[in-house]
């Protein structure tokens, strides 16, 4: 996993990701918001064994980003990896309103298809519930 933190120096991966369905291939969003963080890179293995050691390892990020004191954390997820979607929503993420996507990465496909990603977010309150299951 990585967490790319949101200084003024810097572009976090939702504000590099292009909006989908616009006429502009340069449309991107702009993070205004101070202490939020971008969460992305989740992937495991579709066992029991899979699913233990990712919920484990969410939870642990979890824990870090509570114990940075962010806001907020954003993620990124393909809604065609139904893993994915189930382990960030059972954990208590939400779809982004701020930031409805979706989401893409020109050159970045899957199964040669264009890789389309929803936006989620993590707040504090869900952050700190997260880290207390570990």
């Amino acid at each position: 996993m990585r967490i790319v933190e949101k200084v003024p120096e810097n572009c976090i991966p939702l504000e590099i990701a292009v909006i989908y369905g616009t006429k502009s291939q340069t449309l991107r969003y702009a993070v205004l918001e101070e202490n939020v963080a971008d969460w992305n890179a989740v992937a495991f293995e579709l066992s029991r064994t899979g699913w233990y050691a990712a919920k484990k390892t969410f939870r642990t990020v979890a824990k870090y980003c509570a114990d940075k004191g962010y806001d907020i954390v954003y993620g990124l997820y393909n809604p065609i990896l139904r893993g994915i979607e189930k382990l960030y929503l059972s954990e208590g993420a939400v779809f982004s309103e701020r930031y409805p996507g979706p989401v893409y990465f020109p050159g970045f496909y899957l199964n040669g298809e264009l890789s389309k990603f929803h936006v989620i977010e993590l707040e504090k309150e869900t952050l700190q519930n997260i880290a207390s299951k570990l």
